[in-house]
């Protein structure tokens, strides 16, 4: 395998780049950062000790804090990650800005396009955000918020605040014969 480091990045020291890594236009590498195999960081600032990928995507003039984890098969779009957040699995956050100490479960989509315009997500100081959840923008999550799993969010949070949704469940005999 290869790996493509564009002429205007800047790569610091201490720096694990793995096989199939694309490091594109104006990027930076800050120091004692591992970026795991076929990730592609284009035009974007990823900060000091974190860990990308694998199979990462950072592009869209995006910055990702110190001490972050952008695991395998996020997509992070024109964001901003503040330190200390963690983006772990099968997420896309796009057109958003988090702040320090928040999880962003696996599966996470910010759904930023409206049909017409892309619209930002901002999320407060220590969040979690569960599983599966569906942030539909433009929206603002105060600190210390909590999302269940499967939630879909369209609506403002205040600081402190617990939100869930939940489809009512029907559980009725299958009619379709096989």
């Amino acid at each position: 395998m290869t790996i493509n480091i564009s002429k205007e990045s800047i790569i610091e020291e201490n720096v694990i780049i793995m096989d199939g890594v694309n490091i594109l236009g104006k990027s930076r590498i800050k120091a004692n950062t591992k970026i795991m195999p076929n990730s592609v960081i284009d035009n974007s600032c990823v900060g000091i000790n974190c860990q990308i990928g694998p199979m990462a995507h950072i592009h869209g003039d995006s910055e990702i804090g110190d001490n972050c984890r952008i695991g395998n098969f996020v997509e992070v779009n024109r964001s901003k990650l503040c330190h200390n957040v963690k983006c772990a699995h099968l997420s896309y956050v796009g057109d958003a800005f988090i702040n320090s100490n928040t999880n962003i479960g696996a599966g996470v989509i910010f759904c930023n396009y409206d049909g017409k315009n892309k619209n930002k997500t901002i999320i407060g100081e220590d969040c979690f955000i569960g599983s599966n959840a569906c942030l539909i923008a433009p929206l603002i999550i105060g600190n210390n918020c909590l999302i269940g799993a499967g939630s879909i969010l369209s609506e403002n949070l205040k600081d402190n605040t617990f939100f869930v949704t939940r489809a009512e469940k029907k559980i009725k005999p299958n009619k379709f014969k096989q």
